[in-house]
């Protein structure tokens, strides 16, 4: 039996919700062992803080199987990331580092003025050994990097690509954001979400997301070990009037470094002369895989569409262009996985408030 090689708004829907109660799942069970082994809390809370993550994305890839998607094409596992727009993501991470800090500093002590909690994202590690350190690098840089690239852009972003590039990189910024469920992590992760869902869709794939979300949490953790809390307000709160127009000049050239190295290789006559050899071959496939027939072809050289019915790929191996035969209502996601998303919303939103009064 053949397997579905596209995603559809459901499927990041459903995805989406189902991997946010396993996240949950495994840390309750996460919050019982420590309550029972309360001698061992630290090493408890490391080791199901990693299984945790892990699940987000186990889940979508145990949905995968049972709905019978090729995870490797569906997600474009395959797309290698390349070293100019690698090294232009990283100039820009830089800049948003350099941006956003003060604003969220600011945000946080707005917050604590008006009587919420003090926002904090604790490690339960020691930091001052090279194990601890080790420890920090995997389980804050290395299974988030993947794990949440794979379920919020390779998943998610992807499967909503069909709305248009600008929305589906939106929304996986805003649940990248609400997924976090912490305060502390909301002005920040929304655009570094945001920007992230952009590269994976205009090109960038997974890989090169995954690269620049193991840079931004190293860099992170960089300045918690290097940089007292009192010296990082300094910089970035005190010193604001430099690090912000600083950063908005490196970030907005990397942007553009990006916008120029990021360009798409190929060569519009031989692209058409491709798709239309496989124009020739689609009643065959449609009626090899028993389909109804097509509603309409799209062409999209910009935004990548998905199919409902076969891949109507080019033989030669274009740069970051697919064509595919899709039918619109594809693009209407159904009544049950829209009641599971926006219950799965409603409790990273709940989730979010609770940190501001615990």
């Amino acid at each position: 039996m053949l397997k579905r090689t596209y995603l559809t708004p459901n499927d990041s829907y459903i995805c989406f919700a189902v991997s946010l109660f396993a996240f949950l799942s495994v840390s309750f069970f996460g919050g019982i062992c420590i309550m029972v082994f309360a001698s061992a809390k630290n090493s408890i809370l490391l080791i199901f803080t990693m299984l945790s993550t892990l699940a987000l994305a186990v889940a979508p890839s145990l949905y995968f199987n049972v709905y019978r998607v090729d995870i490797v094409k569906a997600t474009r596992l395959k797309d290698k990331p390349k070293l100019l727009p690698t090294l232009a993501g990283i100039i820009t991470v830089i800049g948003l580092v350099a941006v956003m800090m003060p604003i969220v500093i600011f945000f946080n002590k707005l917050l604590v003025g008006a009587g919420a909690s003090e926002p904090s994202v604790e490690l339960p590690i020691n930091l001052d050994t090279i194990w601890g350190i080790l420890l920090a690098v995997l389980a804050v840089c290395i299974l988030p990097a993947i794990c949440e690239e794979f379920l919020l852009r390779g998943v998610v972003a992807r499967g909503l690509s069909r709305f248009g590039i600008v929305w589906a990189s939106i929304i996986s910024g805003v649940l990248f954001m609400l997924m976090h469920m912490n305060v502390a992590q909301t002005l920040y992760q929304f655009a570094f979400g945001a920007i992230l869902g952009y590269i994976a869709l205009s090109g960038g794939g997974i890989w090169l997301c995954v690269i620049l979300h193991f840079f931004n949490n190293f860099l992170a953790l960089l300045l918690d070990i290097l940089m007292p809390l009192a010296v990082q307000e300094t910089v970035f709160v005190t010193c604001w009037y430099i690090t912000i127009p600083v950063g908005l000049v490196i970030m907005a050239l990397g942007i553009l470094f990006y916008l120029k190295t990021n360009v798409y290789s190929f060569d519009k006559n031989e692209e058409l002369n491709a798709l239309q050899s496989n124009i020739d071959n689609v009643e065959a496939l449609k009626q090899a895989q028993n389909t109804a027939q097509p509603s309409r072809l799209i062409i999209n050289t910009k935004t990548e569409i998905y199919p409902d019915l076969i891949n109507a790929e080019p033989q030669n191996n274009l740069d970051r262009t697919t064509f595919y035969l899709q039918k619109p209502e594809l693009s209407k996601p159904s009544l049950g996985a829209k009641i599971f998303f926006g219950l799965s919303v409603i409790i990273c939103v709940v989730m979010w408030i609770s940190t501001l009064f615990i």
